[in-house]
């Protein structure tokens, strides 16, 4: 006992002695569960852990910059979030673990809110959920093991910023984003995505207008890679999609005026590579090889999508009417769907 008691007291000294250098830059500590009521830089000291039935940090002051400083927020309560801000503006947290909890960090109506470096673990649902904030940057988080959708974003008011470099694994889902516009989904990871109840989904974009979503890997889920659903002017180019159980991209049938181009979608199961089932798309550069059901298929209540420059080979078909005058690589049961016959597709006519 002697030799503990000895570790833990340098330990606890030198803890005290860099107080003085926080307050001399400027920053508050923090050490204990706690309420930010005041704008303000704080900076987290220890591990903390949540008190029964409350968030372990919550956030009602704007202009406040949460530096975890490196250390684990733990919620052992799963119907309650570790982080809660329920109206940021001007918020930032950074560089540290948050663990359980129903979310990780749970943000309600606000603006300019920043997420970035956070490690997101093991909540009951979802592992980042922000309602209706505008403005929002969620940049270089890893986040897995949770039951809900790693990044989700919903209600009813247009979201915009960007969703940036994150790495999302064993989750029920990657990023969905309800209502979002003027949006930016780039550079994510998203991988084994089967790990709660549900169709997990890669990205999610429904009820949006004018979103980004560019240079993303989605791998080995049980649900569809990408899904545009009540949306319309996206654009979708350069995404690499493999193992989708349930298909590569779907764009259901009020989802208009979005350009797919140069996505690579292979080995999906269930669903086709690409389904088109809307108007006035273009579909250009990509790559649907090797899926279980078709390559490509512009459903019956598409019209006036051009296609051109797309490859697909190696598809096994899904049956239907589509075989009887298409292969399995692709098929067209819609109206005025155009080509300017440049694609590698082993149809008659491409």
């Amino acid at each position: 006992m002697r030799r503990t008691r000895k570790t833990l007291i340098p330990a606890a000294i030198a803890m005290l002695a860099a107080l003085p250098s926080f307050a001399a830059e400027g920053r508050i500590p923090v050490w204990q569960p706690t309420v930010l009521s005041a704008p303000g830089k704080y900076v987290v000291t220890r591990n903390i852990t949540a008190n029964p039935g409350a968030p372990a940090i919550q956030v009602t002051a704007a202009d406040v910059d949460l530096d975890l400083n490196g250390m684990e927020v733990l919620q052992p309560d799963s119907g309650v979030p570790a982080i809660y801000a329920p109206s940021p503006s001007g918020v930032r947290i950074h560089d540290g673990a948050i663990r359980g909890g129903r979310n990780g960090v749970q943000a309600g109506a606000g603006s300019k809110l920043i997420l970035e470096r956070l490690r997101v673990a093991d909540t009951a649902s979802d592992g980042l959920l922000l309602s209706d904030v505008d403005s929002q940057v969620v940049r270089d988080n890893v986040i897995f093991n949770v039951a809900g959708a790693g990044i989700q974003l919903d209600g009813n008011l247009p979201k915009t910023g960007s969703i940036a470099d994150n790495v999302i694994r064993r989750t029920s889902g990657g990023i969905e984003v309800l209502g979002g516009t003027s949006l930016a989904i780039v550079h994510n990871r998203i991988e084994q995505s089967a790990f709660g109840p549900g169709l997990p989904r890669g990205v999610v974009l429904d009820g949006c207008a004018g979103v980004l979503v560019s240079d993303n890997t989605i791998q080995d889920i049980s649900g569809p890679g990408i899904s545009i659903l009540g949306s319309g002017g996206h654009e979708v180019d350069r995404n690499v999609i493999r193992g989708a159980a349930a298909g590569g991209i779907f764009i259901d049938n009020v989802s208009h005026d979005n350009v797919l181009r140069a996505n690579v979608i292979t080995a999906s199961g269930a669903g086709s590579g690409i389904a088109v089932y809307s108007s006035r798309n273009v579909l250009e550069g990509n790559l649907s090889n090797s899926n279980l059901s078709f390559g490509l298929v512009l459903g019956t209540s598409s019209k006036a999508n051009v296609y051109r420059q797309n490859v697909a080979r190696g598809n096994g078909g899904g049956g239907g009417p589509c075989l009887a005058v298409f292969t399995p690589d692709f098929c067209d049961n819609g109206i005025g769907n155009s080509t300017a016959l440049d694609n590698f597709l082993p149809s008659p006519g491409m």
